[in-house]
């Protein structure tokens, strides 16, 4: 039973060259089915796995665009307020002087 015990440690690339048509061979057959079986689902696995992790590099590049736009609008916007703040500073320097003229 070394090749069940192979298969059970992971190894997949386990062989067994037993060509019966009892039980044992039943046995041996469900065996290599299910190291097929197994086979398959781990290249549908990393085809996931690369799948997902190609999501993941497309989604952290998209939310640098967005964080870096969020930064350049912050920037813009302060640009902004320091101007409306100096606008201010100006029209009520205006109005102090027409104030005191006689």
């Amino acid at each position: 039973m070394k090749f069940a015990d192979k298969i059970a440690e992971g190894d997949l690339t386990a062989v067994i060259d037993l060509d019966r048509k009892d039980e044992v061979g039943k046995l041996v057959d469900a065996l290599r089915k299910m190291k097929q079986n197994l086979n398959s689902m781990m290249s549908e696995i990393n085809e996931a796995a690369s799948q997902v992790a190609s999501g993941s590099r497309q989604i952290s590049s998209s939310a640098q665009q967005i964080s870096s736009g969020a930064n350049e609008q912050a920037a813009s916007t302060e640009e902004i307020s320091s101007s409306m703040e100096e606008l201010v500073s100006n029209i009520q320097q205006n109005t102090e002087k027409c104030r005191k003229k006689p």
